[in-house]
This record gives structure tokens, sequence and C-alpha cells, in this order.
């Protein structure tokens, strides 16, 4: 299954990160950086895939980070996290 998430840029700008092999995600950690998103994506085989929202960053100030364990469990989350209208603007709750 491919599952479409959203990242956005510091101007708020969304790019979409297609996620292929949705099934077999165990985390998603999601940095913030100099208020560029960030999507980093591991499976279960433990490869990894990332995704940047910038094309090209003069600076590295890490502003927020985010992790969501066991996507099936959390599904709810991340769809919450996609609603958001800025990459400052949204608090995860730990369940």
């Amino acid at each position: 299954m491919i599952k479409e998430i959203e990242i956005m840029d510091y101007n708020n700008i969304r790019k979409i990160a297609k996620v292929e092999d949705f099934d077999n995600v165990v985390r998603l950690e999601i940095k913030v950086l100099s208020g560029d998103e960030i999507l980093k994506i591991l499976y279960k085989d433990y490869s990894v895939k990332a995704f940047d929202s910038a094309t090209n960053r003069f600076e590295d100030h890490l502003d927020a980070y985010y992790c969501i364990y066991d996507i099936t469990k959390n599904i709810n989350h991340l769809d919450k996290w996609n609603k958001r209208t800025s990459s400052y603007d949204i608090k995860l709750e730990e369940k």
C-alpha cells in the first residue's frame, strides 16, 4: 500500500512524500530543521528512506523532533499531523 504524507518547508508549502510499502513501516521520524520538515521512514527490514521538504538550506537549526512508533496502532496521530498548517503548530500526545 502507498500512503501519501505531507511535509512542509519553512514557507508552509506542502510537499507530498509517497511512502511505498506502508504496511511494513515500523516508525516515522520527523525533524524540523530551520522550519523545513524531514521525514525519515524505518521499515521492518531495517531499511530507511528519507524525504526532505527543502531543496536547499543555509543553516540547520533543530526546531522540533517527532517520532510516531507502531504506525498501525497510531495512524490517528499521522492523520492529525497531516492536518497542521505549519511545521511548528502540532504537538503529538504520547500514548
